[in-house]
């Protein structure tokens, strides 16, 4: 079913929904058990206070939370103290939105499913790269996830882990070697960790900090238009459009940013 639907009364036990449209469980739910998704659709928690232990499970889609918050703690995903994304079966992308109004801190673990085959082997409704996203609804609001981030199957075929939206993200812990890293959207996104990946790092919109270090096998593009600055190391090879930004430091203090390869600046 396509459209949009407003669920008023709680669910329970282990629930799962398919459809491609939107979905908006408005109520509060204290006893489920096992919350997931498996299409491409739409899914909003607006309650802030759902106190379910169960993790939650995300298969695919858009997963929207009104209140994030440590394990243990209420918030629109329960006291859960970990998320699992995607699909080990079909080759899913799974966006996860804060859509709260104030910033936030999450020390929830991600664990980021994905398949073994490549995307030419399925349907064409499934032809599309797996990975996550993380977004921010609200410009001037943060949310920082300081929790794990693990990509469960190593035989994936260029997973990526991507960062979009108006408002801002940081991300404080190791990032694997098989993520390929994209950030797009008018927010900034901070890696204040070590990014061990051998794959890409593309950044089309907004601005990338790099607080943390960047492996000599990652291959480093900001485009025209975008903005790159941090206090970190960048120990690849970086590439930078016509119209990129180089702004070590913060967006508020300036700082020093460290190039341990060739910096190549194109057109201009």
């Amino acid at each position: 079913m396509d459209g949009e639907t407003d669920l008023n009364a709680p669910v329970s036990g282990s629930t799962t929904l398919r459809r491609a449209g939107t979905v908006r469980v408005n109520a509060y739910c204290p006893d489920l058990v096992q919350f997931s998704n498996i299409d491409n659709g739409t899914v909003e928690l607006t309650c802030p206070t759902n106190d379910f232990s169960a993790n939650m499970t995300f298969g695919g889609g858009t997963l929207g939370l009104w209140r994030l918050a440590n394990g243990g703690l209420p918030s629109s995903a329960g006291c859960g103290t970990s998320f699992s994304f995607g699909d080990a079966a079909y080759p899913k992308a799974v966006t996860l939105v804060y859509c709260g109004d104030t910033d936030v801190t999450c020390d929830r673990a991600m664990d980021v499913r994905a398949c073994n085959g490549s995307v030419a082997q399925y349907p064409s409704q499934y032809a599309r790269h797996e990975g996550m996203s993380l977004a921010v609804r609200r410009a001037g609001v943060k949310a920082t996830y300081t929790g794990a981030i693990t990509l469960k199957n190593l035989d994936a075929k260029n997973p990526f882990f991507c960062c979009e939206g108006d408002g801002d993200v940081e991300v404080t812990s190791a990032l694997c070697d098989r993520f390929h890293l994209y950030k797009k959207g008018s927010g900034t996104w901070t890696l204040s960790g070590a990014v061990a990946s051998t794959g890409t790092c593309t950044v089309t919109e907004g601005r990338l900090d790099l607080n943390g270090s960047f492996a000599p096998g990652l291959a480093l593009d900001v485009r025209s238009g975008a903005t790159f600055g941090g206090t970190g190391r960048v120990g690849c090879a970086a590439t930078f459009g016509s119209g990129v930004t180089l702004a070590p430091g913060t967006a508020t203090e300036i700082g020093t940013l460290a190039f341990a390869d060739q910096l190549k600046l194109t057109g201009g």
